[in-house]
């Protein structure tokens, strides 16, 4: 509960931050001159992102099964329904539990493992491109310091990662021998041995050239998403400074927030463009309202719709590990 007020408190700061000094006047102004076609191409293209990120993840579960491409894309999809939605980023919960209930052939665990390992590619492939913005293009401070923050982040994912993948199957129930007949030690051994099988896919990737090119495709199709936004608000600032705009609003939703990541996005969108780019106030609003538009809104529409159609709960209580 504390941590959800927290949230919620943290999101009412972002927005004060960003629409502390709106005028409703010039942003409707900005909002009526903002070229549409280029909103929508924008959000066609975050909509396009995750059948993309579905056929990377197919491949990363192939090694598990040959999973159908569209049941990834209406996971992947009630995923970011549930991001949308809940706290603490409990998509990934909904994402796993809805392809669990299309195949229980595979378990929560296994597919919260193919998740962990698709947030450290995600996180890879921002890393490289980071590098090159840094390298060629003038930067914020704070921007460098979030990307040493990035890296702490890769780095605990990977030692995650490698730990569980070193890991022997049952090593619960045979460290501690004298629980064997307990069922919570018993549930939990399973769970482990079946989160390992999910890592273990990494190992057996028959296409890591295609999961990397999956990878950036990804990148510059939300620098490319970023970009048509930034071009639809008259925004003067180059193709190479709309990929600092994407990386930085990436890095903030770790950040606890309010579902959906309001209030730290817009914070951030507005005080970039402001501080370090010299875009207008009423600009840089209407940016971060419009930007924060195309990622969220189709996401809770076809989320919404693939949830309601899984006969899925916001609430689920068991999870499938037998």
């Amino acid at each position: 509960m504390k941590k959800k007020l927290l949230g919620f408190f943290v999101s009412l700061f972002g927005l004060y931050i960003a629409f502390g000094k709106l005028s409703f006047n010039d942003l409707f102004d900005v909002l009526g001159l903002v070229n549409w076609p280029l909103i929508f191409l924008s959000m066609f293209i975050m909509i396009l992102s995750v059948l993309v990120r579905s056929f990377r993840w197919k491949i990363l579960l192939k090694p598990i099964n040959n999973f159908e491409i569209n049941n990834l894309f209406f996971s992947t999809m009630i995923g970011y329904f549930g991001n949308s939605v809940l706290p603490f980023k409990l998509g990934e919960y909904l994402r796993a539990n809805a392809l669990n209930k299309i195949y229980n052939s595979i378990s929560v665990s296994t597919v919260f493992a193919t998740i962990a390992i698709e947030k450290f590619l995600d996180l890879l492939g921002a890393f490289f491109l980071i590098i090159i913005l840094i390298i060629i293009n003038d930067v914020p401070i704070w921007f460098r310091n979030s990307f040493m923050v990035l890296i702490l982040i890769m780095s605990f994912l990977f030692i995650f990662i490698l730990f569980f993948g070193k890991i022997k199957k049952n090593f619960l129930v045979k460290s501690f021998s004298s629980f064997k007949k307990n069922n919570y030690i018993i549930k939990i051994n399973l769970m482990i041995n079946n989160f390992i099988d999910g890592l273990s896919t990494i190992r057996k990737l028959h296409q890591p050239v295609s999961v990397m090119f999956y990878t950036f495709l990804l990148w510059f199709m939300y620098w490319f998403s970023v970009w048509f936004c930034v071009v639809a608000t008259d925004i003067n600032i180059s193709f190479l400074e709309a990929g600092i705009v994407l990386f930085a609003t990436g890095m903030v939703i770790a950040i606890p927030s309010a579902p959906g990541y309001i209030g730290t996005f817009h914070a951030t969108a507005v005080l970039i463009l402001t501080d370090f780019f010299s875009i207008s106030i009423d600009k840089s609003q209407a940016f971060a309202i419009l930007n924060h538009f195309v990622g969220f809104f189709p996401m809770v529409i076809i989320g919404g719709v693939f949830f309601i159609k899984s006969s899925m709960s916001l609430f689920l209580k068991n999870t499938s590990d037998s």
